[in-house]
């Protein structure tokens, strides 16, 4: 079962369609992908900051190992075990990077896998968010039987209210 945090730009767009199209879904712990393919992961996420830190401290680290007469399997394991941390705090920075960038935590959601996690968050967060989609040519005016079949409240996490006799963590209020 993976945890993902779910992000959502500060500018999100009124219509509840185009709304969700721009919620960023990050998983939580180790990303694959950033393992095999670190610099690409990089780019494909836009992260230009990282990536220059990334080609500094790979670039750092070829010049630093050979200088310090390493055996080559010694540099091997050094360089492999850079990889390992890059790819465990990778999902960490992608969520600083949109933090960075106007994002808010629009909520916490798992699933057996992404698309499972997505369906489990829309499920939860869409009658809560939905907003009116005004026509182009309406004049920014809506219909009152259309704004009626909508639901406008917005609540500020998927999670439910908590209730009096919930238990919060591992100790339960006294």
């Amino acid at each position: 079962m993976a945890l993902y945090s779910v992000f959502e730009p500060g500018n999100a767009p009124e219509d509840v369609v185009a709304r969700a199209e721009t919620l960023a879904f990050v998983k939580e712990g180790f990303s694959w992908p950033a393992f095999f393919f670190s610099w690409i992961w990089l780019i494909y996420h836009r992260m230009w900051i990282e990536l220059a830190c990334f080609i500094v401290v790979f670039l750092g680290l070829g010049e630093i190992l050979p200088a310090l007469k390493l055996s080559e399997a010694t540099q091997s394991v050094v360089v492999f075990g850079a990889l390992v941390f890059f790819a465990l705090e990778a999902n960490g920075l992608r969520r600083n990077m949109l933090l960075r960038r106007g994002y808010a935590v629009a909520g916490i959601t798992h699933g057996r896998n992404r698309e499972a996690a997505e369906f489990a968050f829309f499920r939860d967060w869409l009658p809560g968010h939905a907003r009116v989609a005004r026509p182009a040519g309406a004049g920014g005016k809506v219909s009152a039987a259309k704004a009626a079949s909508v639901t406008t409240t917005r609540r500020t996490s998927a999670a439910p209210a908590p209730e009096h006799n919930e238990i919060i963590g591992s100790f339960p209020r006294a």
